[in-house]
């Protein structure tokens, strides 16, 4: 599907390349313009450029985690819409970050339904229930 003015930009980032530009392929085949990044300094570099309207990131990331990433796009750009994820546990310093933040979490693996259900359910104005993180 090709790139229009109205499609929001999303930007996908995970460490793990597949991880990330199969995601970004799953949403462009559903209406989203999306770019796939594979850290945090790239995401950073990145969003001086185009500003996102939604960013999907892994936490557990190299130099720059999820959430630096995350706290520091939502300066730029403080109406982004951010949701995190991460296979592992999060602790309660990155509980507390999320909280702080109004960051939206989820576990993974990530299903594409589960996704697409997340971003289309508040694209519709209808916000999906908030699971807590598994605590370490």
């Amino acid at each position: 599907m090709a790139a229009t003015a109205t499609q929001p930009k999303v930007i996908v980032i995970d460490d793990q390349p597949v991880i990330a530009d199969t995601l970004a392929e799953i949403l462009k085949q559903n209406g989203y313009d999306a770019v796939a990044l594979h850290s945090g300094e790239e995401a950073l570099n990145w969003v001086t450029r185009s500003q996102p309207a939604i960013v999907l990131s892994d936490i557990r990331m190299h130099k720059i985690n999820g959430i630096q990433a995350a706290v520091h796009i939502r300066t730029l750009y403080p109406t982004c819409r951010i949701i995190l994820f991460s296979a592992s546990a999060i602790n309660e310093s990155e509980q507390a970050a999320i909280d702080e933040c109004g960051f939206e979490f989820l576990h993974r693996p990530l299903h594409p339904k589960e996704v697409l259900n997340q971003l289309h359910g508040r694209a519709r104005g209808r916000v999906l229930p908030f699971l807590p993180p598994r605590r370490l």
